[in-house]
């Protein structure tokens, strides 16, 4: 039966349980990376991101649902080529998830995580110049959106940078089948295309702007199957 993708799905993903341990989540979060290297997600952020900091020569970054924290060493790595001081906090609300990341990531990328709910005005302590989310936002209700979409204009001094999924009947059957064959994740094979049901159409990423007061921004469609918004 063909999947009604009219509105966003409301289910959970399994990656959505803060209890979850290693190894599955582990070989999620090597999968999670290879997927997103291989199939372009990477590079919209960090192309967004080197545009954002072209001018700069200090910057900070907080990385929301941060995951293996693999942007951030990105970010990382392109700010010290361009003569960039950078100072990465990457945030994920599963203190297992922030652990992996933290276990990858050597002194020199000067990064540092945290297990914060996002939803916790707490998160919100540090002066930040850039926020960015990449596959994250799609994990939250509208109500919820248009709260973090306030707060995040508000902390972020230069930026905020999203990267997330275009809700499509082709992106949904393509992940699903790519994950069934190649994954040896059960919680991949179920989440990726729960994700692309999650996802978004543009009017909805609209509605929500507005809602949250936000007028001026960017959202460009990117390969593959991806929205790209900086406000």
């Amino acid at each position: 039966m063909p999947i009604d993708l009219t509105h966003r799905s409301a289910a959970e993903e399994i990656m959505d349980d803060l209890a979850l341990d290693q190894p599955v989540l582990y070989q999620t979060l090597r999968e999670l990376d290879f997927i997103n290297e291989t199939l372009g997600g990477n590079a919209i952020s960090i192309n967004a991101f080197n545009r954002q900091t072209k001018k700069e020569r200090d910057i900070t970054v907080m990385d929301m649902g941060t995951g293996s924290g693999k942007l951030l060493r990105k970010m990382s790595i392109h700010s010290r080529q361009a003569g960039i001081k950078f100072r990465g906090i990457g945030i994920d609300a599963n203190p297992y998830v922030a652990n992996y990341a933290r276990e990858h990531t050597s002194p020199s990328y000067s990064i540092q995580y945290a297990d914060h709910d996002v939803l916790d005005e707490a998160c919100y302590q540090e002066e930040i110049d850039i926020i960015h989310a990449c596959l994250f936002t799609h994990h939250f209700s509208d109500e919820q959106l248009i709260w973090l979409f306030k707060k995040w204009k508000e902390t972020a001094k230069k930026a905020v940078i999203i990267n997330d999924l275009y809700r499509n009947t082709i992106a949904y059957y393509s992940i699903k089948w790519l994950t069934q064959f190649f994954s040896k994740s059960s919680m991949v094979k179920y989440d990726a295309p729960l994700s692309v049901a999650r996802g978004f159409k543009r009017k909805e990423l609209e509605e929500i702007l507005t809602k949250a007061g936000i007028e001026d921004y960017q959202l460009k469609w990117k390969w593959a199957f991806r929205w790209l918004l900086v406000f």
